[in-house]
């Protein structure tokens, strides 16, 4: 019984233990090692073969580290290796699990340590000398400017950087047409003021104090205005208006958003933004003429006689017109607004409206007769 147990102490302290240090994919293997050492003998190590030798994944300085690294430096076969060398990964990158003995629960170890060997590559792999971390930080930096042109290119994007402070804004070209100015002069800097003065006087009271506390208070802040442009300046977007083909002697007036956010995000108290500006104006027009479809007609259904009501998609009233309002004897359209339209019908009639209504909802035309009941009690027909 003494035996056994020693035996047992023996075999833990050979036993890998997981250790918080690491990266995710390190301190996985390490519980993995732990219960490869368990089933594999009392001690599990991962290696490594490549190009540039043999090297440990994990379990190292262990003893079986050692004997499988010489394994495999050797070119040992494996029947005369004094361990166990089980494949994980085979081809240009070697990685093999080494153990004392195979056994099958090794083989769903194998597995999952399968799926974790490339994150593993990565940790342990050699830091780059810091002239390579230069040169890729350089060319990573190329990625994302030429990522961003061709973004901005294809939104229609301009990118602009405001100092609060100095009450200057800078911007690339797209920013300089966007207001009418030398794209020269917007890259040395144009005083705030100079461009509140291309404001519509209707939008310049948006300009205040309130744009500073939004970007100290919550990092960015957010505008829609417009500008009237000279038309001696021609700015070409990816989405002319109808604004832009005004005669030469009338200003352009143009729909502008602009996003800003802090350029520093490690301080809150800075006064300085970054940010992007569209020029909205196509969007803004048809919104405009929608809205004003819309109106024109809610105005033509209101000055019909007949009873003309508007359902929404669940069959609910949601506007009922003048002549409506006379038929169904009511005080104010309000009463009917939101009432399921088939409640207005009784009996058979009320059967002929519900099939009315899912036509109408598959897109169909569906007509019927039948009589209604006013607010009042009244049928009609």
């Amino acid at each position: 019984m003494d035996l056994v147990q020693e035996t047992d102490r023996e075999t833990e302290a050979q036993m890998l233990h997981p250790s918080p240090s690491g990266g995710r994919a390190s301190v996985l293997c390490v519980h993995l090692l732990a219960l490869a050492a368990a089933e594999g003998g009392g001690e599990a190590a991962l290696l490594v073969r490549d190009t540039q030798g043999v090297r440990v994944l994990g379990g190292g300085g262990s003893a079986i580290a050692a004997e499988g690294a010489a394994c495999l430096m050797d070119g040992q076969s494996l029947g005369v290796c004094t361990v166990c060398l089980l494949s994980v990964r085979s081809g240009a990158v070697e990685v093999w699990l080494c153990v004392r003995q195979n056994a099958p629960a090794l083989e769903h170890v194998r597995a999952l340590c399968a799926l974790q060997v490339d994150d593993l590559l990565r940790e342990h792999a050699a830091p780059p000398t810091p002239e390579e971390h230069a040169t890729l930080e350089h060319a990573t930096v190329e990625r994302m400017q030429l990522r961003m042109q061709r973004v901005a290119d294809t939104a229609d994007v301009a990118f602009y950087r405001c100092d609060f402070a100095m009450r200057m804004v800078t911007g690339d070209a797209r920013f300089a047409g966007l207001w009418g100015l030398a794209p020269e002069r917007l890259a040395v800097g144009v005083p705030i003021d100079e461009l509140l003065e291309f404001l519509h006087p209707d939008d310049r009271f948006i300009y205040d104090d309130s744009i500073e506390d939004e970007l100290r208070d919550e990092g960015g802040y957010e505008l829609r205005f417009r500008i009237l442009v000279p038309s001696r300046f021609s700015y070409q977007s990816a989405h002319p208006s109808a604004a832009e083909h005004a005669p030469q002697d009338t200003p352009m007036l143009r729909h502008v958003l602009l996003r800003g956010w802090r350029e520093d995000e490690s301080r809150p108290d800075g006064r300085r933004s970054v940010g992007l500006a569209m020029d909205v104006s196509a969007a803004s027009l048809t919104a405009e003429a929608l809205r004003s479809s819309e109106s024109f007609t809610r105005l033509l259904l209101s000055s019909l006689p007949d009873c003309i009501h508007i359902l929404d998609c669940d069959g609910c009233i949601r506007f009922v017109n003048e002549g409506g309002v006379r038929s169904m004897e009511m005080d104010s359209p309000i009463i009917m607004h939101g009432l399921p339209w088939v409640d207005l019908w009784r009996g058979q009639p009320r059967r002929r409206a519900a099939l009315a209504v899912q036509s109408a909802l598959e897109g169909e035309t569906a007509r019927f007769q039948g009589y209604a009941m006013t607010m009042k009690g009244a049928r009609r027909f």
